[in-house]
């Protein structure tokens, strides 16, 4: 979860960030709990940053 958050809040790294998102749900995570990170992003990271980790889940969850 660490590793998915931080990701997400740099720019550039979007593809790692996909890749760290189906990690995370293939060890347990779940889509509701890297919803609620997305949500914690936008709140105290930044909105840009929670987009990244919203659009990373939804290609995540297209694929599956």
């Amino acid at each position: 979860m660490a590793t998915v958050a931080m990701l997400a809040a740099l720019t550039g790294v979007e593809p790692q960030l996909r890749a760290h998102m189906r990690m995370g749900m293939n060890t347990g995570l779940t889509a509701g709990q890297l919803r609620q990170a997305g949500r914690v992003l936008a709140e105290r990271v930044s909105p840009e940053a929670a987009l990244r980790a919203e659009q990373a889940l939804a290609s995540q969850l297209a694929s599956l």
